[in-house]
């Protein structure tokens, strides 16, 4: 069965590179569907996660949809599985949010990994309304802030390995330490304090 045949699928390729953050903001303005899926175009999907994803967001209400992903470094698997929890159905999102923290290899890292998050459009809207002022040079986890957002509805996780990240140079993974020591702090304030 073709995806194809059930939903239209719109390709946008810019003209210049506008970055991670850029990038994100235009596709959250361009989509137009229920959910959002950020896909790197250095990412591998593994064959089947169209018709999973689809099934999932098919059969469940949910905020956020979470793909385990194994992680490459010059055609080597350097992890190959960063969440080693359980998956499936979560009624209660903050619940998943705190176990994909717990359950990870990089913590908060696997929920900024853009192409195994898929969120539901309008808890993106309603992340973006508050990060207007957050620029890709101030902030590369504009994504974590998305996964706090959609933990206000339910969520499932895929522990299946469907996704292979290749850490490129092309990757936010050369500026970790700047992301995971500044950033993830500055957005996880910011978007909490406006949660309570």
């Amino acid at each position: 069965v073709s995806l194809c045949n059930k939903k239209e699928i719109k390709l946008n390729v810019n003209d210049e590179n506008i970055g991670l953050i850029g990038n994100i903001k235009k596709l959250t303005e361009l989509a137009k569907g229920e959910y959002i899926w950020y896909v790197g175009d250095d990412d591998e999907l593994k064959s089947g996660i169209l018709k999973k994803v689809y099934d999932i967001i098919s059969q469940y209400d949910i905020g956020h949809l979470f793909i385990n992903h194994s992680a490459s470094r010059d055609g080597k698997i350097i992890n190959g599985r960063l969440y080693d929890g359980v998956g499936g159905y979560y009624s209660d999102g903050l619940k998943m949010f705190h176990e994909l923290t717990e359950k990870s290899f990089s913590n908060l890292g696997v929920q900024m990994f853009i192409t195994a998050n898929i969120f539901y459009r309008e808890c993106i809207i309603e992340a973006d309304l508050l990060a207007d002022n957050i620029s890709e040079n101030d902030n590369l986890a504009l994504p974590l802030g998305y996964a706090l957002f959609a933990s206000e509805k339910p969520g499932y996780i895929v522990d299946e390995v469907m996704i292979n990240n290749d850490w490129t140079e092309t990757s936010w993974s050369d500026k970790s330490i700047l992301v995971h020591c500044r950033d993830m702090f500055a957005i996880c304030d910011k978007f909490s304090t406006y949660m309570q």
